[in-house]
């Protein structure tokens, strides 16, 4: 038998990994006017995308992307970090939510 198309392997791998399992991945960008946040599941390819404008207001946005966001967000030279900051704004500790 052939083996079975990409997006079928990758639908049943998230089927498997509970959504508290997975390690998700976090990228930031620094504007002149604002800051975005972005969280990525890279297994559902779905995730948050936090914008903090400069006067502390923030807005929090479910994203859906799609297999080339790794690509898309190096070529937009998001660069890689660590959690605390978007666990911060989303929960509300850091900013004003708008």
């Amino acid at each position: 038998m052939g083996k079975k198309p990409k997006k079928q392997d990758r639908e049943e791998k998230e089927k498997k990994i509970p959504n508290s399992e997975v390690v998700h991945r976090y990228f930031k960008k620094v504007f002149d006017d604002y800051t975005i946040l972005v969280q990525v599941n890279p297994y559902r390819f779905n995730g948050k995308e936090i914008v903090i404008l400069k006067d502390g207001k923030i807005e929090l946005n479910q994203m859906h992307f799609d297999e080339e966001i790794f690509d898309d967000l190096a070529f937009d030279e998001f660069e890689e970090t660590g959690s605390l900051e978007f666990q911060l704004y989303s929960s509300g500790l850091a900013g004003e939510k708008s």
